[in-house]
């Protein structure tokens, strides 16, 4: 008895479609022939670009106000300082009831995220954010005697156009300093950037505000006892038209 003749099978290629159904195979041809024929190119970036959106972080521009470099509003016992090997700083000393803060308010763009930052050293030195949405208002702080640097991510909301900036030390603490302040992110040419336009003029930003008040009887970082300070009128911050335009990243 002769044994079954068993009969071998070429696996057929599988050609593209096969298996699809008729309007995906038809869909993908024609993705086929319009990425071979250039009618799909990348879309355009429409982003905004991420740019250094705080003035005078270096504290390097003349004094606009007795102690107080321009673009920041500061208490009267924060000074700036000078020397060759570090160049310009701010040095802030804290008194029984004053917090030695120095602000400034910069302009935002809704539903972006920024990066604050700042080189600090001595007690207690606090870095941060003040608005009226979620992640809006955020800060850190440093208790380290050597130069470190302070980093804080902020998160505007949907309608959130400016944002105050702000540092200060603590109540009765030694001095402390801050050498360099930088916030990036996205945000829009200032008008100074481009040639004016007949009848123009520069931008300008919302007016500087203090921040909050601690009273002394709470710890450092806590709000349990913020109160709003009665502080005069501070004019606009101003930048010269012929500053540079801000760093683009």
């Amino acid at each position: 008895m002769r044994a079954p003749l068993l009969r071998r099978h070429r696996p057929r290629s599988r050609r593209a479609g096969d298996g699809l159904p008729a309007a995906a195979a038809i869909g993908a041809v024609a993705l086929a022939a319009t990425a071979t024929l250039g009618l799909g190119g990348p879309a355009s970036s429409t982003e905004p670009p991420r740019i250094e959106v705080l003035g005078n972080g270096t504290f390097t521009a003349p004094l606009e106000y007795t102690g107080t470099p321009t673009g920041w509003l500061c208490q009267q016992n924060v000074l700036r300082s000078y020397n060759q090997y570090r160049g310009y700083w701010l040095e802030g000393s804290p008194a029984a009831d004053e917090l030695a803060w120095c602000t400034q308010r910069v302009a935002v763009l809704p539903n972006s995220t920024y990066t604050l930052s700042a080189d600090v050293r001595g007690p207690y030195v606090f870095l941060g954010t003040e608005g009226g949405g979620p992640g809006e208002t955020v800060q850190s702080w440093s208790n380290d005697p050597d130069w470190n640097l302070l980093t804080v991510t902020v998160t505007t909301g949907p309608d959130a156009t400016s944002l105050l900036v702000r540092l200060h030390g603590w109540y009765g603490q030694t001095p402390y300093q801050v050498k360099r302040v930088s916030m990036v992110g996205p945000g829009v040419l200032p008008t100074w950037c481009a040639p004016r336009s007949p009848g123009g003029s520069p931008s300008t930003l919302p007016p500087s505000a203090p921040p909050s008040t601690r009273t002394n009887t709470a710890s450092p970082g806590s709000t349990a006892n913020d109160t709003v300070g009665p502080y005069p009128e501070t004019p606009n911050p101003t930048f010269n038209t012929v500053d540079p335009c801000p760093d683009q990243y």
